[in-house]
């Protein structure tokens, strides 16, 4: 009789330990998959319908981008520096299309539905954006080899080695592609339909 009862009390501390290293498990790969959702997501950020707002408010583009949180309500991102330290917050809730976005020194700095101002920041940043091109070194030689007319110029890379502006239609499909080497002063510019048409160090 003792055998019998010590074999089911065995039976029963063994069926406990498997239940409960599956439920340890299971547990484990939950908060695995939640760390890994949480990681930074920066694919795609810029498709994001605030991320135009960002630039204009806060120069977005001068930080890197980290999706805390991206829910069915809202979207919260971080702005880091080039030390990986948060100095801005944007909220983005969907259902009202309010962005919010806060400085971690002065605190909130944007508190708005941008349903209806996107379209504002997008043509002044853009404005912004042909200001700038206009300034730059190559813009003259630009002008004269090609008639730029009614492209729109941006700005795809631009660091201490090189810049490359894309010049695209109304439609948004890019024609030109202009490679600037800074320490050279060389000069690319290059037709999408057609190749290169112009390789020469300019003044």
């Amino acid at each position: 009789m003792k055998t019998v009862i010590l074999t089911i009390a065995s039976t029963l501390v063994a069926a406990y330990a498997a239940h409960t290293n599956l439920a340890s498990t299971q547990v484990t790969e939950k908060h695995n998959k939640m760390t890994e959702e949480d990681q930074t997501d920066t694919d795609g950020v810029e498709n994001f319908i605030e991320y135009h707002i960002l630039e204009a408010v806060v120069d977005a583009e001068k930080f890197n981008v980290q999706v805390v949180e991206n829910s069915n309500s809202k979207r919260i991102s971080l702005l880091k520096d080039d030390q990986d330290q948060p100095q801005f917050k944007s909220i983005y809730v969907k259902d009202t299309k309010r962005l919010k976005v806060i400085d971690f020194r002065t605190g909130l700095v944007f508190n708005q539905i941008i349903a209806d101002r996107q379209d504002e920041f997008q043509d002044s940043e853009a404005e912004k954006q042909e200001t700038e091109i206009e300034a730059y070194r190559e813009y003259k030689t630009l002008t004269n080899k090609i008639d730029i007319g009614d492209l729109k110029a941006k700005v795809v890379e631009n660091n201490s080695n090189k810049r490359v502006i894309v010049l695209k239609e109304n439609g948004g499909q890019p024609v030109y592609k202009s490679v600037y080497l800074k320490d050279t002063n060389r000069l690319k510019i290059i037709n999408l339909l057609g190749g290169l048409i112009f390789n020469e160090i300019i003044e």
